[in-house]
């Protein structure tokens, strides 16, 4: 059997180590450094997987990243940090993004025991060539459905910062899909996929009730941070959409003037004295409103 290699990038050398003693135990061969500026020496296109640190000095994992991206990598990577998991989501989207597998990430500190398994799901792919190649295939609507009633989406909150000041002045609600064998699925993908199959209401009133709670919860700590949603046309088409969100931001505690609903002008352009009368009535509850795509549908 051809010997299966890991390479373990991470400036904490006892966590290093501790990764590379997993790994072996699953008998893989393991390369390891804690000077991310060696990862393109140590690196081979004969390596199978890399645990990856995002927060290094120096060299950051997202330097690293690019450099596989670059390089066409076929190595499946499995990111670790002990920051915000919001760091971490992120960093798989960008990897997708950029053509790469992703096994998954740890929160640190992490048990062995989560470690292997990513390690075990890499292994099995390889010894059961039909799955193989399935976890390489995208989505079927059917899972999308799935996704929704088991929860695999979650919520990814973007940092909105002004540019020239540096003023970081808020969060864009982003939704994300994590597919329990596929990983991390694009939105460019299953947006749309949504959209053409009636299920975008479901996916934004998901988006809409899980960030106003987490706005609750910020507002709760301390924290009164300005929420951007993007609204689907279709929930904008719902009259009784303007009381029922009010209703749910006064039940989990969320400030609704800092609540920012965002809607395409292409969107409005379809029924204008429909989803007036449903945007007035946002505003009058003190819901803010900004227009996407303004003058395009002129």
């Amino acid at each position: 059997m051809t010997s299966k290699k890991l390479l373990v990038v991470d400036d904490e050398i006892g966590f290093a180590k501790f990764v590379e003693g997993v790994a072996e135990d699953l008998e893989f061969e393991v390369l390891l450094t804690d000077d991310p500026t060696e990862f393109g020496t140590l690196y081979s296109n004969d390596i199978d997987i890399i645990v990856l640190d995002l927060f290094m000095p120096t060299t950051d994992g997202i330097e690293l990243l690019r450099f596989l991206s670059d390089n066409n990598s076929n190595a499946s990577v499995v990111f670790m940090s002990g920051k915000d998991t919001g760091v971490l989501h992120t960093a798989q989207e960008l990897a997708v993004e950029q053509g790469i597998t992703v096994l998954g990430a740890l929160q640190k500190p992490f048990r062995a025991q989560g470690l292997a398994a990513l390690l075990e799901k890499y292994v099995r792919s390889i010894s059961e060539p039909a799955r193989s190649s399935d976890r390489n295939e995208l989505p079927s609507l059917n899972e999308l459905r799935q996704a929704i009633s088991r929860e695999e989406l979650f919520m990814h909150f973007q940092p909105q910062i002004i540019i020239s000041s540096r003023e970081f002045i808020g969060v864009e609600a982003l939704v994300r899909w994590n597919h329990p064998s596929k990983g991390m699925i694009p939105p460019s993908y299953f947006i749309p996929l949504a959209e053409e199959n009636n299920l975008i209401s479901e996916i934004t009133t998901f988006t809409a009730t899980r960030s106003i709670q987490q706005q609750g919860i910020w507002k709760e700590q301390g924290k009164n941070l300005r929420l951007s949603i993007n609204m689907s046309p279709k929930l904008l088409y719902d009259l009784d959409m303007p009381e029922d969100l009010e209703s749910y931001a006064i039940e989990v505690g969320a400030d609704i003037s800092k609540i920012m609903i965002e809607v395409t002008e292409t969107a409005l352009m379809s029924d204008v004295a429909r989803y007036m009368d449903i945007l007035v009535r946002l505003k009058m509850k003190g819901f803010g409103l900004t227009i996407d795509d303004f003058g395009t549908g002129y």
